[in-house]
């Protein structure tokens, strides 16, 4: 079981129950989850290579929209959808992972994200002094 097609298939079915458009949530649900969980790497780019201004904030959102696109393509498609969802349809984590676990992945990525850039940022500091 891919774990990033599994989340994807049960934030498709959590966002189709309240009658929002599922895919697209479901699919920026999985972006935003990637970008945080990218971003130390990020800062070690914008800050090794000592970018500044416009540039900074290109490299800063250039990747989310790359993630973007590379998710909508992945998941945009209605085959790929209705070949996800025969797979998970009968899974036992279904009954096992709640949903409130399912929102959590997201805090923990942006915990990670954003606590991961500060020892980065010191190491970086200390590195170029």
């Amino acid at each position: 079981m891919k774990l990033k097609d599994y989340i994807f298939y049960r934030m498709y079915c959590i966002y189709k129950k309240n009658n929002e458009f599922a895919r697209v949530s479901a699919i920026a649900y999985l972006s935003a989850i990637d970008f945080f969980l990218i971003l130390p790497f990020i800062f070690i780019c914008a800050a090794g290579f000592n970018i500044k201004g416009n540039s900074a904030y290109l490299i800063t959102v250039l990747p989310g929209v790359i993630l973007i696109i590379l998710n909508c393509l992945g998941y945009f498609n209605k085959n790929r959808l209705n070949s996800l969802i025969r797979k998970y349809n009968r899974s036992k984590y279904n009954r096992t992972i709640k949903n409130w676990m399912l929102y959590s992945i997201i805090f923990i990525a942006m915990v990670w994200g954003i606590l991961g850039m500060f020892p980065i940022g010191h190491a970086m500091m200390w590195f170029f002094k």
